[in-house]
């Protein structure tokens, strides 16, 4: 537990957003069913409950598709992520290695963004999914020097798939072991 905390490794953390996505819609529809069932049904007596009920779904439904869409247009339907206390650069070497190491061949390719260290998408040869890193400042204190980068492993269609299970593994391998300063 010592070289989690060092390196600030942890673990993949799993999301289904297509899942979630169709959740919040179905709470959406029972919602908005549920008023339209209280109009028809009492008229105009229950004006205030069905107003409530009414804007709470097309507030979930907004929610909804601001929230999850954009994630599942940059992620995929499925994910994992992990969030690593090093640089975007060590934290693209430990990936390739570890791509290399399952006798893999990679390529690096900047994604465009307005941002000062734009991400970074690891195309994995012969697989349709890939790895992207992302600087995350969200997780950077004040006074603190390191660095934190986001990896995803975005674009799953399966969540069994062998391939991208093993190749976490390597990631996560890689990226616990302490980094060597130069000091």
């Amino acid at each position: 537990m010592a070289g989690a905390a060092e390196t600030g490794t942890g673990s993949w953390m799993y999301a289904n957003d297509a899942r979630l996505v169709s959740r919040f819609l179905g709470a959406t529809m029972v919602v908005l069913g549920l008023g339209l069932l209280l109009t028809v049904a009492y008229g105009p007596d229950v004006n205030d409950t069905v107003d409530v009920f009414l804007g709470t779904g097309v507030f979930l439904l907004l929610f909804s598709v601001m929230l999850f869409l954009p994630r599942i247009r940059n992620r995929g339907a499925m994910s994992y992520s992990l969030l690593i206390g090093r640089g975007m650069d060590d934290v693209e070497a430990a990936v390739l290695g570890a791509v290399q190491e399952a006798g893999r061949s990679a390529s690096v390719e900047a994604v465009p963004a307005r941002l000062r260290t734009p991400p970074r998408d690891v195309f994995v040869e012969g697989v349709p999914w890939r790895f992207s890193l992302r600087n995350a400042p969200y997780r950077e204190q004040r006074g603190d020097a390191t660095r934190w980068t986001e990896v995803v492993q975005a674009g799953l269609e399966n969540e069994e798939d062998e391939v991208a299970r093993e190749l976490r593994e390597r990631v996560l391998s890689r990226l616990a072991t302490p980094v060597a300063s130069n000091a």
